[in-house]
């Protein structure tokens, strides 16, 4: 984030909810670089992890690295760049949930990503979906 836009963050929650999904769309494909052939939902459980640490959780643990698993799963259902994003806008609920209350378009962004996800978990599918995409992960 450049320096002007980290200040214009601070009195403007859209553009804070921007930097929240792009920081976690850059964390992804790092990690992504960094981890050639794991699955998506490693990843993302690991850019999870990273956040949590980054505002002093203490996370770095197996407690945490299950709470990442279970926080990213259906997330981990979506292909990518929708996962990453995805995951950026559940961040924005957690961390800053008055950007959602100001700018409810991230919302509706968020459900129309996760639909085909909710849809799968609904109508039984939800295993078939992840597995697509988490090959080496799924049981």
């Amino acid at each position: 984030m450049g320096f002007i836009r980290f200040f214009r963050s601070l009195a403007n929650p859209k553009i804070l909810g921007e930097e929240v999904i792009d920081s976690i769309e850059k964390s992804f494909y790092k990690f992504g670089e960094q981890m050639k052939g794991e699955d998506i939902h490693f990843i993302l459980a690991n850019v999870w992890l990273k956040r949590r640490m980054l505002h002093g959780e203490k996370v770095n643990n197996e407690f945490g690295k299950t709470i990442a698993m279970n926080e990213t799963y259906l997330f981990a259902c979506l292909p990518p760049p929708m996962c990453a994003k995805a995951l950026g806008i559940y961040m924005i609920k957690k961390e800053a949930p008055q950007v959602l209350e100001k700018h409810p378009e991230f919302l509706q962004e968020f459900n129309r990503i996760m639909a085909p996800v909710m849809k799968a978990a609904d109508d039984g599918t939800i295993d078939s979906l992840y597995k697509k995409y988490n090959p080496h992960l799924a049981v």
